[in-house]
């Protein structure tokens, strides 16, 4: 094990290299131990900045800062917790090459790059993989899955994102005028060739970031969409081939946290046509991507057509046709130019949005046409469906209900003995569970409640009992020789 001397000049050497910030683990493996560090600290010889992190000078650099919080979040994970027997220039080397899934990204990448002026902390720091993010003061943390060598820059012995990759990344944080300085001041420095912002969007096709730049650099979206053969040709088919224009190309569109920028649209309609030719929407990653925008895009009510070059150039027609007919179920009427937008409202939060029903189309013949669709012109409007009319309200009918009385009377009548049976076995089961505190409460309620039931009761041969006289009802009176006799209200009315 080295002695404290070799382990303090092996400290020193590796702190000279990170503008005098060393990290614990660094000091453990430059052999300095506990007892020792302890008395550094004591004797202010060293001094603590941050978790985990010490410098050997009182004040640091804003460099120093970030290298604190860079070896804090863990970017000396991949030293061995032993001593190290190398010498300090070799082991000053060995100990400052960081781990390369721990990287500054972000505003602190641009920040290192001289492309912004932004504040020293929070420090960016991306995770890369499965790497365990830990929670660090000063630290804002995020994670990727992947990592590209073309978005990888090392500044002054700091592992940083690229500039084109670090404005992708803080594009739908950062308001639109911001973004445009940054861009520019970018290009101005040298730090952004025009070619390197394109293929980093590219490779970070799905990102929200790409869109809100596209939306932010004219040139940019040219060249990410317009520029592309496929998108000129299906620019000519959308405005000369179809009766829907006009479109509008480089459309932007914010759902939730994403903002997107469709190829061409039509507002109005919700209805989007994309081109999808080589570069972002090739392989597994493209594919998955355009697959979760246009459904998060069906949840929101727009309808997305995605054309490639084979389709354009042998089904023009029945493309053409598709448009037509979904554009006719969101409230487009041929010959207007413009649609409904009150007739297609996007569907309530939490219910799933259904594709559009593409409706049978009959040919001039009169037969229908189960191959490729026509394209509708003017005059063929399809036939609106009948809307069917609501079934009548019920009605109460009450003598049911009378009936219904009569009968419970009845049943209540027949069964007396047994709801009286029935009412005294509850009271005494009461009783014994309140351990005969509410003995007279319970006898009071129970004797009125057989009273009650002897009223709605009808008893047999009782005063409510079918062929019994009332004898508080009122006497009829006697028919009058005068009027002749009471009319049978049974009997038939009407000449006989």
């Amino acid at each position: 094990m080295p002695d404290d001397h070799h382990a303090a000049r092996l400290a020193a050497a590796i702190a000279g290299r990170q503008d005098g910030v060393i990290s614990l683990r660094q000091l453990r493996w430059a052999g300095v131990s506990t007892r020792t560090l302890r008395r550094w600290v004591e004797r202010g010889r060293i001094y603590r900045v941050g978790w985990r992190a010490y410098a050997f000078v009182p004040r640091v650099t804003d460099r120093g800062v970030v290298f604190a919080a860079l070896l804090g979040a863990g970017g000396d994970r991949h030293l061995a917790r032993e001593p190290t027997l190398l010498g300090a220039e070799e082991a000053a080397v060995r100990a400052t090459l960081l781990d390369p899934h721990i990287v500054l990204s972000h505003y602190t990448a641009l920040r290192l790059q001289g492309v912004c002026a932004s504040a020293v902390t929070p420090v960016d720091v991306t995770f890369v993989g499965g790497v365990v993010r830990p929670r660090v003061a000063g630290v804002r943390g995020h994670r990727t899955r992947n990592l590209e060598t073309a978005d990888l820059r090392h500044v002054r012995g700091l592992p940083v994102t690229a500039v084109a990759r670090a404005l992708v990344e803080v594009a739908p944080r950062t308001p639109a005028d911001r973004l445009r300085r940054l861009i520019r001041e970018a290009q101005v420095l040298g730090a952004l060739p025009p070619e390197e912002l394109a293929a980093a969007c590219s490779r970070l096709a799905g990102h929200p970031g790409v869109a809100v730049l596209a939306a932010s650099d004219r040139d940019l979206a040219v060249r990410l969409t317009g520029d592309s053969p496929l998108a000129g040709d299906l620019a000519v088919f959308l405005e000369r081939q179809t009766a829907l224009a006009p479109w509008t190309p480089q459309h932007p569109v914010t759902l939730g946290r994403h903002v997107y920028r469709l190829d061409f649209a039509r507002p109005d309609l919700r209805m989007a046509v994309e081109a999808d030719g080589a570069g972002a929407h090739e392989g597994t990653q493209g594919r998955t991507s355009d697959a979760r925008r246009d459904a998060e895009m069906l949840a929101h009510g727009w309808v997305t057509v995605r054309v490639t070059a084979d389709r354009l150039r042998r089904e023009p027609e029945p493309l053409g046709a598709t448009l037509e007919t979904i554009a006719l179920q969101r409230g487009w009427r041929p010959g207007t130019r413009e649609g409904r937008p009150a007739s297609v409202p996007g569907p309530p939060s939490g219910i799933r949005a259904r594709a559009p029903v593409r409706p049978s189309v009959t040919s001039p013949s009169g037969a229908p046409d189960g191959g490729a669709l026509p394209c509708i012109r003017s005059g063929a409007s399809p036939a609106r469906p009948s809307i069917p009319t609501p079934p009548e309200p019920r009605m109460v009918n009450f003598s049911n209900l009378s009936k219904l009385a009569d009968k419970a009377k009845s049943m209540a009548g027949q069964h007396n003995s047994k709801i009286d049976q029935a009412i005294d076995k509850g009271v005494k089961a009461a009783d014994k569970a309140t351990k005969g505190k509410y003995g007279d409460t319970l006898s009071s309620n129970a004797e009125k409640l057989k009273g009650a039931v002897d009223k709605v009761a009808d008893k047999p041969g009782g005063a409510n009992a079918p062929g019994t006289v009332d004898s508080t009802a009122v006497p009829a009176p006697a028919p009058d020789a005068k009027s002749g006799p009471v009319p049978d209200p049974d009997a038939p009315k009407g000449p006989r």
